[in-house]
């Protein structure tokens, strides 16, 4: 019985370090996205806040698949990054 108290106990103890971690990795990468002045967050912000913050290390090596600040292209943009503010995005339109 007292087995499965500390069990149950140990499960919350993860569950909660697991919650304060995500969101320590989200305020961090939302913060980057305000000094880069974007409106959303990005890959490459999560990137650029895995490389910064120590503690996040262990990630390096799954954010290095995405493009780098100066690499990164959008679909029929050219060599445009994602601060080039004078693109603009077109939508598409939607036909019945």
């Amino acid at each position: 019985m007292l087995g499965d108290h500390n069990q149950e106990l140990l499960l919350l103890q993860q569950s909660l370090w697991n919650c304060l971690f995500f969101q320590e990795l989200c305020d961090r990468t939302y913060e980057i996205t305000l000094e880069r002045g974007a409106k959303t967050v990005s890959s490459l912000h999560l990137k650029h806040c895995v490389e910064t913050y120590d503690v996040f290390d262990f990630m390096r090596e799954v954010v290095s698949k995405v493009p780098d600040y100066g690499q990164a292209q959008g679909q029929g943009q050219g060599n445009a990054t994602m601060y080039d503010r004078s693109i603009s995005k077109k939508r598409c339109e939607m036909v019945d």
